[in-house]
């Protein structure tokens, strides 16, 4: 667990990211910035969320855990009961005389049907921000390219800032997913399906082309990263 400390940002100057809340302050800019923060759970998401916040004053924090809890008023759980299931207990709905590869599917396909029924709260969720001006960190396992790339495509007015997070090392994974931001006591076979997601949604990710970082390094690569999308708003302003 030490390799965690890592993970706090440097002390450096991030002259764009400083000159947007300079204008966001002033109102020249009021349309919200929007993070998505997607990855396994136990990657960092949240330790990275922080790092941003700390840069970025005022922001919001929606964790899509609670689209999830959203999606089960209008979703009856005969429907979909993985919508009802935290990710890494799907196996509790799995045929336990598959396969491997077999298993896998199965458990990614229960995965994606959880999924989809956030996505719909999630692009809501997009709507309102963009109505609040508010900079807003949405954070969860349910992020993903396909959900972005629609976002996107509704030109929904905010700015958008998406990444992925990792971790490669199964036994830094194993730790890291059972705390300190979740109290969680996972089972050997919990942790089998949580792998299984997380290199799934690796997998999806990279070969969308998405930022994929190892949690480690992430928070001094993301800042540079997001410095660098806002070069060219703010020079909007100039």
């Amino acid at each position: 667990m030490k390799r965690l400390t890592n993970l706090v940002s440097k002390t450096r100057k991030y002259r764009n990211i400083e000159k947007f809340n300079k204008l966001w302050r002033e109102k020249r800019i009021r349309t919200p910035l929007l993070v998505f923060i997607g990855g396994y759970a136990g990657v960092g998401k949240s330790t990275v969320a922080n790092v941003i916040a700390k840069n970025i004053p005022h922001v919001s924090f929606y964790p899509t855990g609670f689209a999830r809890a959203s999606a089960q008023t209008f979703t009856k759980k005969k429907d979909n009961p993985a919508l009802y299931m935290n990710t890494f207990r799907l196996h509790e709905f799995i045929n336990k005389n598959l396969n491997k590869s077999e298993y896998k599917r199965e458990c990614v396909r229960l995965f994606k049907n959880q999924r989809d029924a956030v996505t719909s709260v999630l692009t809501n969720c997009v709507k309102f921000i963009a109505s609040e001006h508010q900079n807003t960190i949405i954070d969860g396992n349910h992020v993903c390219p396909n959900l972005v790339d629609k976002i996107n495509k509704d030109n929904p007015g905010v700015i958008l800032f998406e990444f992925y997070l990792k971790v490669s090392d199964p036994k830094v994974h194993f730790q890291m997913m059972q705390g300190p931001t979740h109290s969680r006591v996972l089972t050997e076979k919990d942790f089998e399906n949580a792998r299984i997601l997380h290199d799934f949604l690796v997998g999806e990710a990279e070969g969308k082309g998405r930022m994929v970082y190892e949690y480690d390094v992430a928070s001094d690569e993301i800042l540079a990263s997001l410095d660098s999308m806002l070069e060219g708003v703010v020079e909007r302003y100039r």
